[in-house]
């Protein structure tokens, strides 16, 4: 995967050009100085899982939250009050009782949000949903025939997707 960092934020994206708003970003330790403490554990755990898959990974936090990208981004982890969100874009609507607030879709990539007050909640379930997201843009992990055959080459590269995007 071909990044970009912007000239003016230094922020890395996978399209060159890519339209964002031109905020400069912050380090992970800047962004959980004042986060809830379970986030920094749950990052901890969300990133172990997500480095070690097969594909470039940017960590892009930004006041809002930590962002998780491949190509586009496909994951936000955000600090609240009494817990951390965690939101995982996947191509398909999730049926879980796990999932804390209402699916958004937005072009076909579902936009599922868990409330997280403990890092063992990133178990092997969210672990499986992660890594679809990870590879949602590309039909699959490599080497898995039967995804690959499913992956649409027109899906834009990184379409906004509001406050996620």
């Amino acid at each position: 995967m071909a990044t970009w960092e912007c000239p003016d934020c230094g922020r890395t994206f996978g399209t060159a050009g890519r339209s964002h708003m031109c905020n400069p970003g912050l380090s992970v330790e800047e962004y959980l100085v004042d986060a809830h403490p379970v986030t920094a554990p749950i990052h901890e755990r969300v990133l172990a899982h997500v480095s070690g898959l097969d594909g470039e990974l940017i960590v892009d936090p930004v006041r809002a939250g930590i962002m998780y990208k491949h190509d586009s981004m496909f994951a936000m982890l955000t600090s609240k009050r009494k817990w951390a969100a965690l939101t995982v874009q996947l191509p398909r609507r999730l049926t879980s009782d796990r999932v804390s607030l209402k699916i958004n879709d937005y072009g076909g990539v579902f936009s599922h949000t868990f409330n997280l007050h403990d890092p063992d909640e990133i178990d092997d379930e969210m672990r499986t949903w992660l890594t679809e997201a990870f590879f949602r843009k590309h039909g699959g992990p490599p080497g898995d025939t039967a995804a690959n055959a499913s992956w649409d080459p027109m899906v834009p590269d990184d379409i906004d997707l509001g406050p996620l995007g």
